[in-house]
Protein backbone atom coordinates (compact mmCIF):
# COMPACT_ATOMS: atom_id res chain seq x y z
CA UNK A 1 0.00 0.00 0.00
CA UNK A 2 2.85 2.23 0.92
CA UNK A 3 4.36 2.08 -2.31
CA UNK A 4 1.37 3.50 -4.31
CA UNK A 5 1.19 6.10 -2.23
CA UNK A 6 4.33 6.86 -3.02
CA UNK A 7 4.02 6.74 -6.50
CA UNK A 8 0.68 9.56 -6.50
CA UNK A 9 2.78 12.35 -6.76
CA UNK A 10 4.43 10.64 -10.00
CA UNK A 11 7.94 11.17 -8.32
CA UNK A 12 8.72 7.79 -9.43
CA UNK A 13 6.90 4.66 -11.11
CA UNK A 14 6.29 1.45 -8.96
CA UNK A 15 8.57 -0.26 -10.36
CA UNK A 16 11.62 2.18 -8.93
CA UNK A 17 10.14 2.07 -5.99
CA UNK A 18 10.01 -1.62 -5.41
CA UNK A 19 13.69 -1.70 -6.28
CA UNK A 20 14.50 0.70 -3.75
CA UNK A 21 12.84 -1.32 -1.50
CA UNK A 22 14.41 -4.41 -2.27
CA UNK A 23 17.72 -4.14 0.22
CA UNK A 24 15.48 -3.79 2.87
CA UNK A 25 13.58 -6.78 2.54
CA UNK A 26 16.10 -9.20 1.49
CA UNK A 27 17.82 -7.97 4.84
CA UNK A 28 15.28 -9.31 6.73
CA UNK A 29 15.44 -12.78 4.89
CA UNK A 30 18.22 -14.66 7.06
CA UNK A 31 17.24 -13.07 10.83
CA UNK A 32 13.51 -14.00 10.46
CA UNK A 33 14.40 -18.02 8.87
CA UNK A 34 17.31 -18.16 11.33
CA UNK A 35 15.24 -16.96 14.40
CA UNK A 36 12.61 -19.48 13.56
CA UNK A 37 14.81 -22.63 13.30
CA UNK A 38 18.60 -21.74 15.17
CA UNK A 39 17.89 -21.51 19.15
CA UNK A 40 21.49 -19.26 19.21
CA UNK A 41 20.19 -16.24 17.30
CA UNK A 42 19.66 -13.16 19.18
CA UNK A 43 17.12 -10.48 19.04
CA UNK A 44 20.21 -7.89 18.96
CA UNK A 45 21.72 -9.31 16.51
CA UNK A 46 18.85 -9.71 14.13
CA UNK A 47 17.96 -6.11 14.56
CA UNK A 48 21.82 -5.40 13.55
CA UNK A 49 21.63 -7.12 10.30
CA UNK A 50 18.42 -6.00 9.01
CA UNK A 51 19.48 -2.58 9.61
CA UNK A 52 23.23 -3.00 8.36
CA UNK A 53 21.81 -4.95 5.43
CA UNK A 54 19.18 -2.27 4.47
CA UNK A 55 21.91 0.48 4.95
CA UNK A 56 24.54 -1.03 3.35
CA UNK A 57 22.38 -2.27 -0.03
CA UNK A 58 20.66 1.41 0.04
CA UNK A 59 24.10 2.41 -0.43
CA UNK A 60 25.19 0.03 -3.30
CA UNK A 61 21.37 1.25 -5.02
CA UNK A 62 23.11 4.34 -5.04
CA UNK A 63 26.48 3.70 -6.20
CA UNK A 64 26.21 0.97 -8.31
CA UNK A 65 22.57 -0.11 -9.31
CA UNK A 66 19.06 -1.58 -8.50
CA UNK A 67 20.32 -5.09 -10.05
CA UNK A 68 22.95 -5.63 -6.66
CA UNK A 69 21.50 -3.78 -3.82
CA UNK A 70 19.15 -6.61 -2.70
CA UNK A 71 21.89 -8.98 -3.03
CA UNK A 72 23.90 -7.04 -1.46
CA UNK A 73 21.52 -6.32 1.89
CA UNK A 74 20.55 -10.13 1.92
CA UNK A 75 24.78 -11.10 1.87
CA UNK A 76 25.44 -8.59 4.52
CA UNK A 77 22.18 -10.09 6.50
CA UNK A 78 23.39 -12.96 6.24
CA UNK A 79 27.31 -12.36 7.16
CA UNK A 80 25.83 -11.03 10.38
CA UNK A 81 23.57 -14.03 11.28
CA UNK A 82 25.72 -16.53 10.81
CA UNK A 83 28.62 -15.03 12.81
CA UNK A 84 26.37 -14.69 15.71
CA UNK A 85 25.23 -18.46 15.17
CA UNK A 86 28.41 -19.38 15.44
CA UNK A 87 29.76 -17.33 18.44
CA UNK A 88 26.86 -16.77 20.44
CA UNK A 89 26.06 -18.79 23.21
CA UNK A 90 22.18 -17.76 23.84
CA UNK A 91 19.83 -20.59 23.60
CA UNK A 92 16.33 -19.58 22.89
CA UNK A 93 13.01 -21.30 25.02
CA UNK A 94 9.99 -21.66 23.23
CA UNK A 95 8.24 -22.02 26.39
CA UNK A 96 8.91 -18.77 27.21
CA UNK A 97 6.12 -17.25 24.69
CA UNK A 98 3.02 -19.38 26.19
CA UNK A 99 0.13 -17.81 27.95
CA UNK A 100 0.21 -17.66 31.73
CA UNK A 101 -2.26 -19.45 33.12
CA UNK A 102 -4.44 -17.34 35.64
Amino acid sequence: MLSWILCIPRISDLATVLFFAGPMVASTIWPIAAGLFVKRVTALAAVTAMLAGSLIGLYFYFSIGWYTASLVGAAVSMTIIIFNILTSKASFNWDTLQEEKI
